[in-house]
């Protein structure tokens, strides 16, 4: 009961000499959380009568936030940590103040813990009252109980926890450390140094390995590594579950464990902590070198690094960076440990075989001593693989409608997004090991060769490939390969393979029977109108298409432009469509998702969809009401061009001698049959050539843009209602060069400023 009374006695007397701590928790406390949800509450309770469910509802969640998910309080709880623990043990410090508390008739844990629990009680006291106080606020306000819930308590829990672990840190920097400010420092080595070091991990990884593909199991182990790191970033990752609603209760009485074994470990070293310590830097002279090092090296590499990515990636500047780094940090230590600058060099040696560490460790990447780069798998190594381009057919849609509920407490479908890469590694499984093998090893042959300077000039390609090897290990790489004529043909072998499209493409997936609603669209005519079928023919329709796709070649697609584009519905994705249509807001949502390319080549689909009763549109003086185009030459020196001749190209039509332009825009516009006529057979869509990264049609070789006004008729949406009848509008497209006539091209100015014939 006596040690009890005077464990009392010393938190009283502690509190005392404390009075502008006290001060400061109740008003950081006051100013971050009371004030603000009192001004939230005003606002609130002064909502009119009638204000839109809206407003209220935003109003509402404003309160809520600032009572829960405060993240000024949080900013007002870690510095609070920080003050109480460097006022409570600040005496050791001074050796006076040291030897006039070591000399009162007080057991040395009695001393300690009336100072640490002072520092975790009277700011959870201040917490809590201020808590309190909002929720009352809130309550005056009109808002129910039931609508606060339990979260506002649930945040203190969370918060409380971890105070008390940050507060225990920076209660550890104190007691291994003599000086207020050498302590502060330490503080912030204890919270920043994990996620300094994993960070550098991460850019390490990234500078020098440069066949490295991130899979989300790998940003995962990241994320990990960098939650466990320090307090500061377990606090941060707490936070924001706590925000998402996935942190769990539990969850604050491991932290709170972890806190007591640091406040365990705070005792420890202030028993064996010398009375002498106080003044001096560091309070235990054998943590002076492990402390040294590890703070060297990584900085010493960071330093590098830096030097490194600055000066267009020179070794020699690496070193450079590397050396200076390594030499500032070690003296800088060296002053702060001995607080006299003659002392720089007091632990030379030791500097030397910090530098000649870090010097390995960058050259080693720089040099892919650890043969990453250098590494491939040879075809019996391999089970299966996946490969695909890194940017390779964008345009998919991978994943499926969605059901979400909106504020209103209504919902719709949306379309949940699911990782093409992912997708492709989970379904793409490559049997041809040879082909694997070979554009892997041309792959780690260019990046081998082409590591310090260029050997490879031409066209280079990016490709992920994942290798499930006969180990059961799967290795993941990013090549960037030189395409010449073996690996295009590489190349193109794996992409014609049907085990490549499977992986590629989730139509390729589905079974006839799956088909329940199917969709065609051409110049936007037709979107997300299901087409009328009978029973079973949009099954048979996915059959047709699955066929032609299963047959297409990259060889096809260099010379074919897609004529429209295909949307195989299941009964999940139909259902959320004819939902989502009943819907004010959300009815376009899922429009214009999961469509496929179909080409001319598509003889199996194009005879179905046309015994379906579709019409093939073509582009021609039928329906193109004009064509603009708009000429990016430099137009300074000249204001017209001139026709060739009619004897000289007898395409070309008779008529109109000049091509006018506008002054500032170069925009001309064809609208005479005879113009139309003969510039229609070499348009093409640029939305359906998005789609086709193979079309090679010499369309690059013209410098223009192209708006093109058609007559369209059938059925469209417009407002948010369905409309059928014809309208007209503009596509966005291209003209292929090799589709024109001969002279044609010269004619209408689409072979570059040199070519024209000025007047």
């Amino acid at each position: 009961m006596t040690s009890k009374n005077l464990c009392f006695k010393l938190m009283k007397e502690d509190l005392k000499r404390r009075v502008w701590t006290i001060a400061w928790s109740i008003l950081s406390m006051l100013f971050a959380l009371v004030v603000p949800t009192a001004l939230l509450c005003s606002e609130f309770s002064g909502l009119s009568p009638d204000a839109s469910a809206y407003s209220r509802t935003n109003a509402l969640e404003d309160v809520l936030v600032s009572l829960h998910s405060n993240y000024f309080a949080v900013a007002a709880l870690v510095v609070t940590a920080v003050l109480w623990a460097v006022s409570g043990y600040h005496y050791l410090h001074n050796s006076r103040k040291t030897d006039f508390y070591h000399s009162l008739p007080v057991k040395r844990w009695q001393l300690f813990l009336s100072v640490y629990v002072n520092g975790i009680l009277v700011p959870m006291l201040c917490y809590v009252a201020a808590m309190a106080a909002g929720i009352l606020f809130a309550l005056s306000a009109g808002i129910r109980m039931a609508e606060i819930g339990s979260l506002p308590w649930r945040s203190v829990l969370l918060n409380g926890a971890y105070y008390s672990l940050i507060y225990t840190t920076v209660v550890i920097a104190m007691m291994m450390t003599g000086h207020v400010v050498v302590a502060l420092l330490g503080s912030g080595v204890f919270l920043g140094y994990g996620p300094m070091v994993i960070c550098l991990y991460e850019w390490y990884q990234e500078q020098f390995f440069h066949t490295l593909y991130e899979t989300p199991e790998l940003a995962e182990r990241f994320s990990r590594m960098l939650r466990f790191s320090s307090p500061l970033a377990n606090y941060v990752y707490a936070l924001a579950r706590f925000e998402d609603g996935e942190w769990k209760w539990y969850g604050a009485v491991l932290v709170i464990l972890a806190a007591a074994a640091a406040a365990v470990l705070a005792y420890s070293l202030y028993r064996l902590r010398p009375s002498e310590a106080a003044g001096r830097a560091m309070a235990f002279e054998k943590t002076k070198a492990p402390i040294r090092l590890l703070l060297t090296f990584p900085i010493a590499i960071v330093s590098g690094m830096f030097f490194y990515s600055i000066s267009d990636e020179k070794l020699g500047w690496m070193i450079f960076g590397v050396i200076c780094g390594g030499v500032l940090l070690h003296c800088l230590m060296e002053i702060i440990y001995h607080f006299d600058f003659r002392k720089l060099f007091t632990a030379r040696y030791q500097m030397v075989a910090c530098i000649a560490a870090a010097i390995v460790t960058a050259a080693a990447g720089y040099y892919d001593l650890y043969g990453y780069d250098s590494w491939h798998p040879e075809a019996g190594e391999i089970e299966d693989a996946a490969i695909f381009g890194g940017n390779e057919e964008w345009w998919i849609d991978y994943g499926g409608p969605e059901f979400t509920e909106n504020r209103y407490g209504t919902g719709y479908y949306r379309w949940n997004s699911y990782g093409a890469d992912q997708y492709r590694f989970d379904h793409m499984k490559l049997t041809d090991t040879y082909l694997a093998a070979e554009l892997a090893e041309w792959g780690a042959r260019c990046e081998k060769e082409n590591r310090f300077e260029t050997v490879y000039e031409g066209s280079y390609k990016s490709f992920v490939m994942c290798f499930r090897l006969t180990n059961g290990k799967e290795v993941y790489r990013r090549y960037s390969i030189w395409m010449n004529e073996e690996t295009e043909e590489l190349a193109e072998q794996i992409i014609n393979s049907l085990e490549y499209k499977r992986g590629m493409y989730p139509v390729m997936n589905l079974e006839p029977e799956d088909a329940a609603a199917v969709c065609f669209e051409q110049f936007d005519v037709g979107t997300d109108i299901p087409l009328n079928l009978a029973a079973g023919e949009a099954g048979r329709l996915l059959e047709a298409f699955q066929k032609d796709m299963e047959e297409l070649t990259v060889e096809d697609q260099r010379g074919e432009m897609p004529v429209g584009m295909i949307q195989f519905r299941d009964q999940a994705f139909q259902e959320a469509a004819e939902y989502n249509k009943t819907t004010e807001d959300y009815r376009r949502v899922l429009d214009g998702v999961g469509y496929y390319p179909v080409y001319p080549s598509f003889e199996r689909t194009l005879a179905l969809l046309e015994k379906a009763g579709v019409e093939r549109i073509v582009l021609d003086e039928s329906n193109i009401l004009s064509i603009e185009i708009y000429y990016y030459y430099d137009k300074d020196t000249a204001v017209s061009y001139t026709y060739l001749p009619a004897a000289e190209a007898s395409d070309v039509p008779a008529g109109t001698s000049e091509v006018l332009w506008e002054s500032s825009t170069g925009r001309v516009i064809y609208d005479s049959p005879e113009d139309i006529r003969a510039l229609a057979p070499g348009l093409y869509n640029r939305r359906y050539a998005s789609r086709n990264q193979y079309y090679d049609g010499g369309a690059d070789a013209c410098e223009v843009n192209v708006s093109v006004q058609v007559r369209q008729s059938g059925v469209r949406w417009e407002n948010g209602k369905q409309y059928s009848g014809e309208w007209t509008a503009n596509l966005d497209c291209g003209i292929d060069l090799s589709k024109l006539a001969p002279g044609t091209a010269q004619a209408y100015g689409l072979l570059g400023e040199d070519e024209f014939h000025a007047d």
